[in-house]
């Protein structure tokens, strides 16, 4: 997926989760999931909104620092840092979209109690957009073609 494509993907995943969050909280009596943001947001709903600008300062700072920190370490040294943002990016849609979408998106067409294995899709989520990342990253090396010495002299 391309930077900008992973970019507005997420950010709309981050604004439909918060909007459908408040609206099941709000209106369809259900809980929040996350234990970290539960307290808060079940008291003051609107706080799910705030949570958008924080969540793509977050994916913001998250990209750069891989970035930086896997060209430091020379890790996939023979990457620019364009394709190494675009993986990223994709690790971190596949993540979000199993760890936290599809929960909203089941509990909107009506299946319920999915909230007790957050923690599941959570660490699906960290583990397929890992192995995507690493995948992604050790196939794109450049393939290179080797010739024999006979086709050179025949060239």
């Amino acid at each position: 997926m391309s930077k900008k494509f992973s970019s507005v993907f997420l950010i709309t995943l981050f604004t439909y989760d918060a909007a459908y969050s408040y609206y099941a909280v709000t209106r369809l009596g259900a809980k929040e999931a996350n234990w970290t943001i539960a307290p808060l947001v079940e008291k003051y709903p609107l706080l799910y909104f705030l949570c958008i600008p924080a969540l793509i300062l977050i994916m913001f700072v998250v990209v750069k620092l891989l970035v930086l920190v896997l060209k430091k370490l020379s890790l996939f040294k023979n990457k620019n840092k364009e394709s190494i943002e675009k993986v990223i990016l994709s690790s971190m849609v596949i993540y979000w979209l199993i760890a936290n979408s599809s929960l909203n998106i089941a509990f909107m067409f009506g299946v319920r109690g999915l909230g007790k294995i957050w923690y599941l899709t959570t660490l699906l989520g960290i583990f397929l957009g890992f192995i995507y990342f690493v995948v992604m990253l050790k196939k794109s090396k450049k393939k290179r073609i080797q010739i024999s010495p006979r086709v050179k002299l025949l060239w």
